[in-house]
């Protein structure tokens, strides 16, 4: 270790450390712009200059290593003065309009009521704009060049935005494209003595082998590389994902080969079943679909799943209560097998004679038996004991259980039932019409396939948003025709006329996926699901209820998530703590993607199908080389959120306390209070600061504040609410009730 002195602190810091580092040590800020803690320094701002004793010049602290006894001062007024002047240089040829703007807190930037031209405006990220933050901070010097657009045109990419009239030639871009991630796509363009970032020869990203992760533009301390949406908290995929998987740490573990660390973090219950059959809403959302076509999450889950075979997580010690399941399909499955692994004594209650539910009617094209009857086999072995041919029509008698869940699905259909159809049909038992049209989603999806097998006509009316892309063009290679759009139904001689986006179709019969819940206990009921409070209890203490019994439209994921939600809270109610979950580790600091000509236009994989149209499964399976190959079409949305932030200016919080509210003055203003993390919670405008502040002293969310005095409190009230929207896209947590107005 080696000690130096920074403005009068002594710290300690490793050898090899640059001063940069021994001031972060230190607790000190200093303005940085092309600094970033996952990047080589650079030193090509100069905003981090310091004064060194014994040392000529003002050295730049990111590239200047830290030697033993340095004594070192960051804030005197020479400092000062020349980071002014360096930032004169960049604002001489950056918009600073808005910074300058007393009003610019909430300002939209659409319209100006100083009248700047809107070529001299900032860009829409300013609320957030890093570059805003230090020149703030800093300060403007006065005589500051006014600036002059260089005309420069926008340049639109498939998800971002380069802006080369925002650029300062900071080098983040560059240099996390190049050491960071690996592409070497964005370069340094030098002309005369003009120095821009662009690709070679300024072509569109897609042509020059851009991986689109996102990183480029995470770091980036203005607008010159811009979200074209608001940047995501989460991957898409991840965030869309009923059932808490991590979709992108998947499909990562897969592309590298760690197909076993893959396979491991597919926790759920019934999760041989799910890769088989989701609808896959993480597809729907995944961004790879604006390029071409979005990564097939699924095929890449099952390949996993039927190769690498994980154990059983261990079951905590009995709990020494019972809990009842009424209802065994994929709520009432996953259910048992969670409330097991709790410790809980389970019996699941079937009204047929075989356990499955809803299970036992999708096709074998699509779901083999053999995996179904395994996966309940698997449940068993936890010890739940399976009831079946017992119908439960009244829960008075299920008394002796401490909880009952139940998993009843939806029963009454208000037409033709589509599962007895399947049976019916796959029976061999003489169907009653040669053309059909099938009205709805899933099911009937796989009523229509089943049928067109046994040399029905079958056509399908959807809206398609809750089925899978490959399904899709399964159904339609086999002969199902496909129509989308809201149908109208007329009785004809002989039939039924359907009319869909001007077309008309004559059919023997209409079938509409329309089913409603048939047992109701003497429960709730609403538009024929049960109704639960938010923590899926009815209103009859200790009955819970999951599944598609209180959800519009079939999903096995959202069914199976409801049933884990159940059970957390079942779990609650009889005095547990839930759910604990380790997932494998994964090198977090692996960023390198390397470079793949032509990336943009890599196609999806498809998965090998087989060509018969009897009922066997038509979907066979990724290998290992198709799945690592599609796997590595990913454009990683996750890398962007393991990046370090920069170190920001500071920003005054003061501790919600009655000594520090006791300063504060008894004047109109506004108040923002914040969370243990820092984060807005509630901003209101008042005529008494002091008295507002003091009516959340036992808030148990509000832990600081800030205040700023203003007599038109609600027009600042206003900006500011604005300012947290543009930013975060939502209304500060105890502002909800105002989000209409605004």
């Amino acid at each position: 270790m080696i000690s130096l002195k920074i403005n009068g602190i002594e710290v300690k810091v490793e050898e090899g450390s640059t001063v940069l580092d021994a001031i972060r040590a230190a607790g000190i800020y200093i303005p940085t712009l092309c600094y970033h803690p996952n990047l080589p320094s650079h030193g090509a701002c100069r905003l981090c200059i310091v004064e060194i004793e014994g040392v000529k010049g003002f050295p730049t602290s990111c590239t200047t290593p830290a030697e033993d006894g340095m004594v070192v001062y960051t804030e005197t007024e020479r400092l000062k003065e020349l980071r002014k002047e360096i930032l004169s240089l960049m604002l001489e040829q950056h918009p600073h309009e808005c910074i300058i703007c007393p009003q610019r807190e909430g300002c939209s930037r659409t319209q100006c009521s100083s009248n700047v031209p809107e070529n001299e405006r900032c860009c829409p990220i300013f609320d957030v704009c890093e570059f805003r933050k230090v020149v703030e901070y800093v300060g403007i010097k006065e005589g500051t060049p006014k600036y002059i657009p260089r005309k420069i045109p926008q340049i639109e990419e498939p998800f971002f935005i380069r802006d080369p009239e925002l650029c300062i030639v900071c080098g983040r871009c560059v240099r996390v494209c190049q050491d960071v991630i690996g592409a070497s796509v964005l370069e340094f363009v030098y002309k005369s003595s003009d120095i821009t970032v662009s690709t070679a020869y300024n072509l569109p990203l897609a042509e020059v082998g851009c991986r689109f992760d996102g990183c480029c533009v995470e770091v980036c301390p203005t607008g010159a590389l811009r979200d074209k949406t608001r940047r995501w908290d989460a991957p898409p995929c991840n965030a869309s994902c009923p059932l808490g998987y991590i979709p992108s740490k998947m499909v990562n573990l897969t592309s590298k080969g760690e197909f076993k660390k893959g396979a491991e973090i597919l926790t759920t219950a019934l999760a041989r079943i799910v890769s088989y059959i989701c609808q896959a809403p993480c597809e729907k959302d995944c961004r790879r679909g604006v390029l071409n076509e979005p990564i097939s999450i699924r095929a890449i889950e099952r390949f996993l799943l039927d190769n690498y075979r994980t154990d059983l997580p261990s079951k905590m010690p009995d709990k020494g209560k019972k809990v009842a399941v009424v209802g065994s399909g994929p709520a009432g499955l996953s259910a048992a097998y969670w409330l097991a692994l709790l410790g809980y004594s389970v019996t699941v209650f079937e009204a047929n004679s075989e356990i499955g539910g809803g299970l036992r009617f999708i096709p074998e094209f699509k779901l083999p038996r053999s995996i179904v009857k395994e996966e309940i086999e698997k449940i068993a072995t936890l010890g739940v004991e399976f009831k079946t041919n017992v119908r439960i029509d009244n829960l008075d008698n299920l008394k002796e259980y401490d909880a009952i869940l139940l998993t009843i699905g939806r029963q009454k259909s208000e037409d033709i039932d589509l599962r007895t159809i399947i049976s019916e049909a796959i029976s061999g038992k003489k169907l009653e019409f040669k053309r059909v049209a099938l009205i709805g989603g899933v099911m009937s999806l796989d009523t229509a396939r089943t049928l067109v097998r046994l040399g029905v006509e079958a056509i399908l009316i959807t809206d398609r948003s809750n089925l899978h892309l490959d399904e899709l063009e399964e159904a339609e290679s086999e002969g199902v025709k496909i129509y989308e759009g809201e149908a109208k139904i007329n009785e004809v001689e002989g039939g039924y006329e359907v009319l869909v986006n001007g077309k008309r179709i004559l059919v023997d019969k209409v079938v509409s996926e329309k089913y409603l819940v048939d047992e109701e206990f003497g429960l709730k009921v609403k538009d024929g699901l049960l109704v639960t409070k938010q923590n899926l209890e009815t209103y009859r203490k200790g009955v819970f209820a999951a599944g598609s019994a209180i959800l519009e439209g079939f999903s096995v994921a959202r069914s199976i998530a409801t049933a884990r939600k159940a059970v957390e809270e079942i779990d609650r109610y009889l005095g547990g703590d839930g759910f604990t979950e380790h997932y494998p580790s994964e090198d977090e600091s692996d960023f390198w993607l390397g470079r793949i000509e032509n990336f943009a236009k890599l196609q999806r994989v498809r998965m090998p199908v087989s060509k018969r149209k009897d009922f066997e499964l038509v979907e066979l399976g990724y290998g290992e080389k198709e799945a690592r190959s599609e796997a590595v079409r990913c454009l990683r949305c996750d890398l962007r959120l393991k990046l370090e932030s920069p170190p920001l200016p500071p920003e005054e919080f003061i501790e919600l306390t009655v000594e520090n509210i006791a300063s504060v003055p008894e004047t109109e203003g506004v108040i923002r209070l914040l969370d243990e993390e820092k984060n807005i919670i509630f901003i209101k405008g008042t005529e008494d600061i002091k008295s507002l502040l003091e009516e959340y002293l036992q808030d148990p969310e509000a832990k600081y504040f800030t205040y700023e005095e203003d007599k038109m409190f609600t027009k600042r009230e206003s900006e500011l609410i604005q300012e947290f929207l543009q930013k975060h896209g939502r209304m500060p947590k105890y502002n909800d009730e105002l989000e209409d107005l605004f």
